[in-house]
């Protein structure tokens, strides 16, 4: 951007040099014109035809030299829209990039976001099934210890009695 400035400072610079230069050789042209007006006089009578050809030639010298300038402003003009234009097609250019990557960046954000959302979930899930997994095994081994402990207590009642009459029977034995 930078270089199309100085590159259009360069060209407006050179094109004022240039019509600075255009603008001093058609100051000398007309001192040159004057001058040969002022001999034309002296020699009028012998040079008419010579004058006519010298006024038609300042006058076809100056619509060249304006020509040359008029040409010269209207580069310089279109230099400046075309500049302008570059100008405005880089902004645009640049600007739909710009608003792309913020589409993109939200897009990404928003799918980190799902993504985080569906792993919290996910994870939510784990837990809870473990943590109902983990209610129902403790529920289980107490279940177990209260059907152990119940089996115990048969299993000593049982042998209360299974040692009480085989007690019972050896006295029996023994009195017999």
């Amino acid at each position: 951007m930078a270089s199309l400035a100085l590159n259009k400072d360069e060209l407006i610079s050179e094109l004022t040099l240039e019509v600075k230069r255009l603008t001093s050789e058609l100051s000398k042209e007309r001192e040159k014109a004057k001058f040969l007006t002022n001999e034309i006089s002296a020699l009028k009578a012998s040079r008419v035809a010579l004058h006519s050809e010298v006024e038609q030639e300042e006058e076809y010298m100056s619509n060249t030299f304006l020509k040359k300038i008029k040409d010269f402003r209207t580069e310089k003009e279109n230099l400046i829209l075309s500049i302008e234009e570059e100008e405005e097609y880089l902004t645009n250019s640049l600007q739909k990039k710009l608003d792309q990557l913020y589409k993109e960046k939200s897009d990404l954000e928003k799918q980190l976001e799902e993504e985080r959302l569906n792993i919290t979930l996910r994870l939510n899930n784990d837990l809870n099934k473990s943590l109902r997994e983990t209610e129902r095994l403790k529920a289980e081994v107490e279940k177990v210890n209260r059907e152990k402990v119940e089996l115990e207590n048969v299993l000593e009642q049982e042998s209360e009695f299974i040692v009480n009459r085989l007690r019972k029977k050896i006295l029996d034995l023994k009195n017999d």
